[in-house]
């Protein structure tokens, strides 16, 4: 079984990789879902590492219907990840119709030549489930991460279970979203090959002075001084669920 991190900057991925992590989806803001990660973090990671580092290609939050200038900007990222070693790149696309957007998937395909191609959870938001994930066969796609269109994996299982069954190709199926130790040896069942989750929990940061005249510089809910970190005994707990399978 394959065990995906999801994380965010260098000290993440790499206490990810330490830990054992199969593969690393590297991505910003994964609080929004994930978007582009900086250049310079993808650099970093990808030398600091020895696991495969697959790269969000996601220019904004939000839908997955892209103006030119967000597709524009994905042929870029797509281009720089795979200068700065990254093994692989995760995106999908939709049209307004709710359908793959064929098209623009294959530009972006064969900028991604050479390298893992992962059609991410736009798949949970298509119109169609199994005529997309046809189509995302017939485009090559090398992984479809999915919840099973359903807001946890667990709660998608069933869906995970179709898809691994309707498979028609090597496409490899990841389930993600709500992965846990509790669950994971559940979601394996499906014959998923792969889990996808975050490991962090929110850690006191280190800076001594704290002006508590201003908590947030971002969202009220936020407290500036806090760290998100890697949390290496989830990691290891989901290792050990799906190990006893």
């Amino acid at each position: 079984m394959i065990l995906e991190v999801c994380t965010e900057g260098v000290e993440m991925s790499v206490a990810a990789y330490q830990a054992g992590a199969t593969r690393i989806e590297l991505c910003a803001a994964i609080a929004q879902g994930g978007i582009t990660p900086s250049v310079g973090t993808i650099e970093q990671v990808c030398k600091s590492v020895r696991c495969p580092v697959h790269v969000m290609i996601r220019p904004r939050a939000g839908d997955f219907l892209y103006s030119s200038y967000d597709f524009a900007t994905m042929l870029d990222d797509i281009s720089a990840a795979k200068d700065l070693g990254a093994e692989g790149v995760v995106f999908g696309l939709l049209d307004a119709d709710g359908l793959i957007d064929t098209e623009r998937c294959e530009k972006l395909l064969d900028s991604a030549v050479g390298m893992k191609t992962v059609f991410h959870r736009a798949f949970d938001m298509a119109a169609d489930p199994y005529g997309s994930f046809n189509m995302i066969q017939e485009l090559g796609f090398d992984v479809l991460l999915t919840s099973g269109r359903r807001q946890t994996a667990k709660d998608g299982m069933e869906v995970i279970r179709q898809l691994v069954s309707r498979k028609k190709s090597n496409i490899q199926i990841m389930a993600g979203s709500g992965v846990s130790p509790s669950n994971a040896a559940i979601l394996a069942s499906t014959g998923a090959q792969a889990l996808h989750f975050t490991c962090k929990k929110i850690m006191d940061g280190a800076m001594r002075f704290q002006n508590r005249e201003l908590q947030s510089m971002g969202s009220a809910d936020r407290d500036e001084f806090a760290v998100e970190m890697f949390d290496l005994d989830k990691f290891n707990n989901i290792k050990n669920a799906v190990e006893a399978i």
